[in-house]
């Protein structure tokens, strides 16, 4: 008997290598792949303005990368000791305005660049579901505990998703014409919203990304959502909330992704890099000139691998 509903996953029509300048944005899946994407030397870079959930702001935050847009102390919010941005993660926040400006103008510096000279964007989107800052009526990323009167609910509809990629997309092109695109969708269920809300969210979402798919011959799925919901559909794969997917989960998910978009050679290379990787990220409690030695010696045999 089969106790599995396996996924059969077309190869992607490109291949991913460690040559290829990669960019991941989006929601705290695309951070967990792109995690694993670093730990094996890929030049990644992973979310400019930290996670982002809803459609809207990782649009905006792409569109402010693109432009290499510039933040002034005026656009934060002093929320309790810490300076805030709507726009950003709560990991960009600080207790000096003119630094937090600072640090986000650069990091959208070094995101520019490396979209500009990219070959793979991966966006993965986690809600349909949106704030909006009643003060100028803009879709916020992050509500940074702000108290909730300040902001109104709305569910972003797959047509509205749609029309405002799909003319970014093209804009996009122009400003990187090799740029091949993956979308995917979060596995991880997001209750507070309600259990039917959620599903109704995921279902914007999907039928978003897949009329993008259908419009744009560089714009391809990788279903991350269906791997874990549906092949893997299990307690078992998820942590202790029961709503997100656990390491055992991730890493079903890697490999699926490997064998999606890297050639043979590239999958070997990742086996061959496995021993000194694991080496490297262990810390001895006490560290001495023969584990420097070793140290240095599996960073060399790394990087002889990746020349």
């Amino acid at each position: 008997m089969n106790f599995r509903t396996e996924i059969k996953i077309e190869p992607a029509p490109f291949s991913l290598h460690h040559k290829s300048k990669v960019m991941m944005v989006g929601s705290c899946f695309s951070e967990n792949i792109g995690a694993k994407l670093e730990r094996y030397r890929f030049d990644v870079k992973i979310n400019s303005h930290g996670i982002v959930f809803n459609p809207q702001s990782v649009l905006t935050a792409l569109k402010e990368v693109v432009s290499n847009h510039r933040y002034h102390t005026h656009q934060l919010r002093h929320n309790g000791s810490h300076y805030v941005s709507l726009h950003h993660h709560g990991r960009f926040n600080h207790t000096d305005a003119q630094q937090m400006v600072e640090n986000i103008n650069r990091e959208l510096d070094s995101f520019h660049q490396h979209l500009h000279q990219c070959d793979v964007l991966l966006v993965t989107f986690g809600s349909a579901w949106a704030y909006i800052w009643k003060e100028d009526q803009q879709i916020v990323a992050n509500c940074h505990k702000i108290p909730q009167h300040h902001f109104d609910k709305k569910l972003l509809h797959h047509d509205e998703i749609f029309a405002a990629w799909s003319q970014f997309l093209e804009e996009l092109q122009s400003f990187n014409h090799r740029l091949q695109i993956v979308f995917s969708i979060s596995p991880v269920r997001y209750w507070r919203d309600g259990v039917i809300e959620n599903q109704v969210s995921k279902a914007q979402l999907i039928l978003a990304v897949h009329a993008l798919v259908k419009q744009f011959n560089h714009v391809h799925y990788f279903p991350a959502y269906e791997l874990v919901l549906d092949d893997l559909r299990d307690y078992r794969f998820f942590k202790e909330d029961m709503l997100h997917p656990n390491e055992l989960a991730i890493e079903y998910v890697w490999e699926k992704f490997c064998s999606w978009c890297m050639l043979q050679e590239t999958r070997t290379l990742l086996d061959q890099m496995e021993p000194h990787l694991r080496f490297l990220e262990h810390r001895p409690l006490h560290p001495d000139a023969t584990y420097e030695k070793l140290r240095q010696k599996k960073e060399a045999l790394i990087a002889r691998l990746l020349s």
